[in-house]
């Protein structure tokens, strides 16, 4: 949870859409006792109190990136353009994703 140092995060939309739809810049990163980052995050984590406990049930600690800009792409992003040929349970740590001539991607350029 948490493990990596990233920059951005993917927003991947689940069926029946099953694309990328933009991505969010990571601003801040957060891992402590799972009390006190609910205490800390719960008003703009966006997330039921009830279903954050149960993601974290099994665990002492928890962890959280902050997200700054978010972007909507114009037009939406198959997994497997990144090289993901399975539907993430939960996340996955990718490469930056790179346009048609291997440029760094951002806003659904």
């Amino acid at each position: 949870l948490c493990k990596k140092d990233i920059d951005k995060l993917y927003l991947y939309v689940t069926s029946p859409v099953c694309r990328i739809m933009g991505e969010a810049e990571v601003v801040g990163k957060y891992f402590m006792e799972k009390q006190r980052l609910w205490e800390l995050t719960h008003e703009l984590s966006g997330i039921a109190e009830d279903v954050f406990f149960g993601y974290f049930m099994a665990r002492s600690d928890a962890g959280a990136y902050e997200l700054g800009k978010v972007v909507q792409y114009e037009t939406p992003v198959n997994l497997e353009k990144i090289g993901i040929h399975f539907v993430p349970e939960s996340f996955v740590y990718v490469d930056t994703l790179k346009g048609p001539g291997g440029e760094a991607r951002t806003g659904g350029e």
